[in-house]
């Protein structure tokens, strides 16, 4: 990765972790996402003692599930991410209990090369990982976790992608599904934004040939819906949900986000890494879209 890129990723990580308090699931781990989260990492751990367990990025979620193994099984954690601020930051959203007993040690980088020794980690966990890196370069990701892991050793990862009924709903019908919902008081405004930025970017996606999608895109499509007629319930509604859109995500519109497929997804992996396990949420609408992935080393 570039030091303009880079530093371009940096500043956004920096925002989002400002803005954390805003994000919903399923733009955070729902609670049956850290169930999945915890019975799969029980299942990699459960006979490994003194675990090393390397975090990618800075999730509270899993920064809290992963603590209990420090005084369990002796547990070392590594914590990985390009921005020191976002990990800092995110310890105010961590199970307080947590927070002062949290002894993680800390490695600002790229997880595209770590530094770490090879068949170094017991276990590396990491949400969303993957939609947060190029296509183009998944397979260096891939590479990497497979590296640093030990023989046999498992990555758990929340994974999304897109599904092919993904391609029979419209934009247009999407927003105003979301709309509605709000206006029939089944969502709030918090929750349908964070509903739009996913439906929208799951059906938008699937016509990039380079599979990727930032917001402003996103924002493009729902102001061309709300310039149609309709219902000035309809377009009252719109327009707020459009003005918190700019609001909470506004300031890294121009941020890509990268989805395939699932088959897609799982045949890029499949040169580095057996597929295990998938565990789903449900507890929120797009639960089908992002299952809890259990990977084990694959040799190649």
């Amino acid at each position: 990765m570039s030091n303009k890129k880079s530093q371009k990723t940096t500043e956004v990580w920096g925002e989002i972790s400002q803005g954390y308090s805003k994000l919903v699931i399923p733009n955070r781990p729902s609670s049956d996402d850290c169930a999945n989260y915890g019975a799969l990492i029980h299942s990699a751990l459960k006979k490994t003692k003194k675990p090393k367990i390397m975090v990618m990025g800075s999730t509270p979620e899993l920064r809290s599930i992963l603590y209990t193994y420090t005084f369990r099984q002796g547990a070392q954690i590594f914590t990985t991410d390009i921005s020191s601020d976002m990990n800092q930051a995110m310890r105010e959203f961590m199970v307080p209990s947590t927070i002062a007993e949290l002894k993680e040690k800390f490695f600002c980088g790229s997880w595209l090369k770590t530094n770490f020794p090879n068949n170094f980690f017991d276990l590396v966990v990491g949400d969303e990982v993957i939609c947060n890196i190029p296509a183009d370069q998944h397979p260096f990701l891939f590479s990497e976790i497979n590296r640093i892991l030990k023989k046999k050793a498992h990555w758990i990862t929340r994974h999304n992608f897109y599904l092919a009924k993904n391609k029979k709903q419209s934009s247009k019908d999407i927003i105003l599904g979301i709309v509605n919902g709000i206006n029939q008081g089944q969502y709030t405004f918090q929750y349908g934004v964070n509903i739009l930025y996913l439906l929208l970017f799951y059906r938008l996606i699937i016509n990039q040939p380079q599979h990727q999608v930032n917001l402003n895109d996103e924002i493009k499509v729902a102001k061309n819906v709300l310039a149609e007629p309709m219902a000035k319930e309809q377009q009252q509604t719109l327009k707020e949900l459009i003005r918190l859109f700019e609001r909470y995500f506004g300031k890294y519109k121009d941020y890509y986000w990268y989805v395939l497929s699932r088959p897609d997804s799982l045949n890029e992996l499949k040169t580095y890494f057996n597929f295990k396990k998938e565990l789903y949420a449900k507890d929120y609408l797009t639960a089908r879209h992002s299952p809890v992935w259990l990977l084990q080393k694959r040799a190649f």
